[in-house]
């Protein structure tokens, strides 16, 4: 079975439901479930992630032909150096839908960026006056914020895999797949046609992706707002090149944090985006009441050239 995520033919050894169809003959990556051991870690992590109770989350290091993904008690994933063969192994107990999230919101991210591709972490929607993107930390609201515009009529463009595509100077973003995820209190906030089905199994996330309209090609980049801490009331300031770049290297997904040529093309295609003065920082009250008050807002500032 052959799928779409982002831009890339997805051939895989298990279904994958979130994903659209692809109809193209040779895949860019093969992705195949199996019990069998994968290659052990050499030397030190190359670096780790944390969860938000201080728990490692995700560990990644070299190993023979590639490199090793450890999420601990959950599952081991092995990407080949060349990123055309991915390979995870489950643990015991861990079911099919959470290994299908990690490998879609975890690992694909990381996977592009091995690719040479720019990869953010945050979400995405098409307006009538362009993509407005959101980026930052976990549980700043991305999601939330992406789910308000796709509520007042937007498409989706991505939920959490920014990818960037530049041609003659400008941005567009190319869209990952058709899927929000949301916890429970925002996503039965407002009646919706959509079905929301548990994300995974440790989390109390749901995902909508029936129903949730989605673009299918890349879209020019409008803005790119970076969402700040909870704040009382809503605001959105400029951010100078400098202090945009620092941010969005902080948001960047990036396997091989020792690639001096991976890292120079982040920095530098992330330096060209800084420049251009679509970034800005966004504030707001994080009250799904006044949900409706931030979508116009944005959209008041958007519209401005």
């Amino acid at each position: 079975m052959t799928f779409r995520f982002c831009d890339l033919a997805l051939a895989s050894s298990v279904n994958l439901p979130e994903l659209p169809h692809s109809d193209r003959p040779d895949p860019d990556i093969v992705f195949r479930v199996t019990s069998r051991q994968l290659p052990a870690a050499i030397g030190e992590a190359l670096h780790r992630w944390e969860s938000g109770d201080g728990e490692i989350w995700l560990t990644i290091s070299r190993c023979l032909g590639g490199y090793v993904l450890q999420f601990p008690d959950l599952a081991t994933f092995f990407l080949a150096e060349d990123a055309k063969s991915l390979r995870c192994r489950p643990h015991p107990g861990t079911p099919t839908g959470s290994i299908r999230h990690l490998l879609l919101d975890q690992v694909m991210p990381l996977v592009l960026s091995r690719m040479g591709r720019v990869v953010l972490h945050g979400s995405a929607v098409a307006t009538a006056g362009g993509v407005l993107a959101f980026a930052g930390e976990s549980g700043q609201g991305k999601s939330t914020v992406a789910d308000a515009f796709v509520r007042h009529g937007a498409e989706l463009v991505s939920d959490d895999c920014l990818l960037l595509d530049e041609a003659g100077g400008a941005f567009r973003l190319v869209p990952s797949y058709p899927g929000l995820r949301l916890w429970p209190d925002v996503a039965r906030a407002v009646p919706r046609g959509a079905v929301a089905v548990p994300v995974c199994h440790y989390s109390r996330k749901e995902r909508l992706h029936q129903a949730t309209p989605f673009v299918r090609e890349p879209r020019a980049l409008r803005r790119l707002y970076l969402l700040a801490n909870p704040a009382d009331d809503i605001s959105i300031a400029p951010i100078a090149p400098r202090d945009a770049l620092i941010e969005l290297v902080k948001s960047s997904c990036v396997l091989d944090i020792t690639d001096p040529g991976g890292l120079r093309l982040n920095f530098e295609t992330l330096s060209r985006l800084a420049a251009l003065g679509l970034v800005y920082r966004l504030s707001y009250p994080h009250d799904l009441g006044r949900l409706p008050e931030l979508h116009a807002a944005i959209m008041r500032h958007a519209a401005a050239s």
